[in-house]
């Protein structure tokens, strides 16, 4: 498994600003979310800041998307990538030859 990588590549005292990059994406921040942010770390929500913006993300996705246009999104993924063959669906009789503490569901 890949470990995440954050590093700092900007900071800006001038502009209350900063920028890493994590899987490739750069994050610049400032002003009103800046101070959101802080609050974040200051009250102990998140100990980083990748952390403190991964939450907020997962807050906006449980709070303003429609959950089930979302778990359609990743029922599509998912039917594709079985038909693509890059997921594997068992059957039960697999699934308890592979794991037979499932036993009892049969």
């Amino acid at each position: 498994m890949e470990k995440e990588h954050d590093s700092l590549l900007i900071q800006n005292e001038s502009f209350k600003s900063f920028s890493f990059q994590s899987n490739n994406m750069n994050v610049i921040v400032k002003g009103a979310p800046k101070q959101v942010l802080d609050l974040m770390l200051a009250k102990g929500y998140a100990s980083t800041q990748s952390e403190a913006i991964r939450l907020a993300l997962f807050w906006f996705g449980q709070s303003k998307l429609d959950l089930d246009e979302l778990a359609a999104k990743k029922m599509d993924k998912i039917h594709k990538e079985i038909k693509s063959g890059k997921r594997k669906v068992y059957s039960l009789d697999e699934m308890i030859k592979m794991h037979p503490e499932f036993k009892a569901l049969k």
